[in-house]
């Protein structure tokens, strides 16, 4: 009796094609499913973004506040007040304080100029609103932030919308002057 390796004749050995076929089918489900999850990742990450640009761009006009005290305090309303979809045109006039000296008035004009024109730049359908309540000599101010996170909202809270787009994110954020 010989030890021979080779199969008698008709042993199938290997794989045949619809194994071959099912495997590629497992492979792509898989695939699929690692894709969506980047996707989702990806989105996610986006928004953390934004979140910290829009941190950034409000603490940005709290420090401006903090440094004119005089314009921030004056009120009510603050010279700082500013409500959601409010020009930010900037003027040559609020351009002149960077070369002039300007009333706390103005610096606090040109100061919303430009923080509204980065709100608008940085994040998607981006802006502002602040508001300074005075209460002796403490002056609490509200600035909140708000932008365009539709992408985002239907991947963290897994619904398939939020209603009619856009839908806002907002960060807020409450501070006191000396």
């Amino acid at each position: 009796m010989s030890t021979d390796s080779k199969l008698a004749p008709g042993v199938n050995s290997g794989f045949t094609l619809i194994e071959v076929m099912v495997a590629l089918i497992v492979l792509s489900i898989g695939l699929l499913g690692i894709s969506g999850l980047v996707l989702n990742t990806l989105k996610a990450n986006d928004s953390s973004s934004m979140r910290s640009q829009a941190a950034i761009l409000a603490n940005s006009i709290r420090d401006n506040m903090r440094a004119n005290l005089l314009g921030a305090s004056v009120g009510p309303p603050s010279n700082y007040d500013v409500a959601y979809l409010a020009p930010y045109v900037i003027t040559p006039a609020s351009q002149a304080c960077f070369n002039t000296t300007c009333t706390p008035a103005q610096i606090a004009q040109n100061d919303l100029n430009n923080w509204k024109n980065a709100l608008a730049l940085r994040l998607p359908t981006g802006d502002g609103q602040i508001v300074t309540v005075a209460n002796g000599g403490v002056t609490t101010v509200t600035i909140t932030v708000r932008w365009d996170d539709t992408r985002a909202v239907n991947v963290l809270t897994g619904t398939t919308g939020c209603g009619a787009p856009p839908c806002y994110s907002t960060l807020t954020l409450q501070s006191t002057l000396p």
